[in-house]
């Protein structure tokens, strides 16, 4: 995922860095009879960019290699998988929305949590290896905030997805003592 990740930066990069190129994605769009809709650039400050650019990019997946192309632009984003990524991201980042929304208990965010894990660990795509990693990420990092006591922060669960290096891993032990505290919160 992480190579996907870098390989659509890079094509928003050329592709919003080249007239010719944005123009002629336009053009494309327009001639299938939609709006010309912009790529969107990642910025580092907001929490959903990634997910948000990759799904830009997912919806002008048949005209952006077409304009590409037709300037010799090489891109290695791999527009088979590229769809499949999205729907994993979507998850995370609804889960989030639900999550930061006024009112959000404890026991809605243990619920939240363990149907988004059911969710991926149910994942049936090509990519359901990297959705039962990423479940596994996001239990970990949310049995970690609820180990030492701290405030779950949403915005984790699309940064496990997108930086799974970043995270804190604990041992099979307390990640199964972690686990049964948070189904039996749901209960």
């Amino acid at each position: 995922m992480k190579q996907l990740y870098a390989d659509v930066n890079a094509l928003v990069t050329t592709v919003t860095k080249s007239g010719p190129v944005q123009q002629s994605l336009n053009e494309l769009q327009s001639d299938a009879g939609s709006e010309p809709l912009r790529l969107l650039r990642m910025i580092s400050t907001r929490w959903n960019a990634a997910f948000l650019v990759m799904r830009r990019v997912a919806m002008l997946s048949q005209q952006i290699p077409v304009a590409c192309a037709m300037h010799g632009k090489r891109q290695n984003v791999d527009f088979d998988v590229l769809p499949h990524v999205v729907s994993m991201l979507a998850a995370v980042f609804e889960s989030t929305q639900r999550l930061q929304a006024d009112g959000a208990t404890i026991q809605h965010c243990y619920l939240e949590i363990k149907n988004l894990i059911a969710a991926l660990n149910s994942n049936t795509s090509p990519l359901r290896d990297e959705a039962r990693m990423l479940a596994g990420l996001i239990e970990q990092r949310f049995a970690y905030f609820y180990k030492v006591g701290t405030g779950f922060d949403p915005v984790y669960l699309t940064a496990c997805a997108l930086e799974p290096d970043n995270f804190i891993y604990l041992t099979d032990t307390e990640r199964r003592t972690a686990k049964s505290i948070i189904m039996k919160e749901v209960r």
